[in-house]
């Protein structure tokens, strides 16, 4: 084999390695960007995951003071014998 032929060999094997590595490239951009997306939607859940459970707190925290209020009441009635 020439060494010219050797060299063009060469070359075009570089260029296939070149090639093969650009295309995994894009590959790993575009699940970078899938990757990302997912992340951004579980942020998104994790949000309104938080912002749900502080509105059951507060749901919760309204309640107890219903309930205490009824307890008192009950109490109230019950010591009077008005009930």
């Amino acid at each position: 084999m020439s060494p010219l032929h050797r060299l063009k060999t060469e070359n075009e094997n570089v260029v296939k390695v070149v090639e093969n590595l650009s295309a995994i490239a894009e590959e790993n951009a575009a699940t970078t960007e899938e990757v990302a997306a997912s992340v951004d939607t579980q942020v998104q859940a994790i949000q309104n995951i938080s912002q749900a459970s502080e509105s059951l707190a507060d749901i919760a925290s309204q309640l107890q003071s219903e309930v205490s209020k009824f307890n008192l009441y009950m109490f109230y009635c019950h010591f009077n014998k008005i009930c």
